[in-house]
C-alpha cells in the first residue's frame, strides 16, 4: 500500500525507501521534507481502503 501511495500520489512514510525527488510527480504545493504527520485511520477504515484499492487493481 505504501508503494502504491508513493507511486501514484507522492505519499511518503518513514519506512518506505522510495526516495527519488517529489518533484517528479508534478504536484503543486508538495514539499521535499515532511515536517508533521497524523495518526493512521482506524483499523476498520484502513480495511475499507485496502478493499477498495484491491478492487481497483484486480
Amino acid at each position: 500500500m505504501q508503494k502504491l501511495a508513493w507511486q501514484q500520489h507522492g505519499f511518503r512514510s518513514a519506512n518506505f525507501s522510495g526516495t527519488d525527488g517529489i518533484k517528479r510527480f508534478g504536484v503543486p504545493g508538495t514539499v521535499d521534507q515532511v515536517t508533521s504527520v497524523t495518526e493512521l485511520p482506524s483499523n476498520d477504515a484502513m480495511q475499507a481502503i485496502i478493499a477498495i484499492l484491491q478492487k481497483q487493481q484486480g
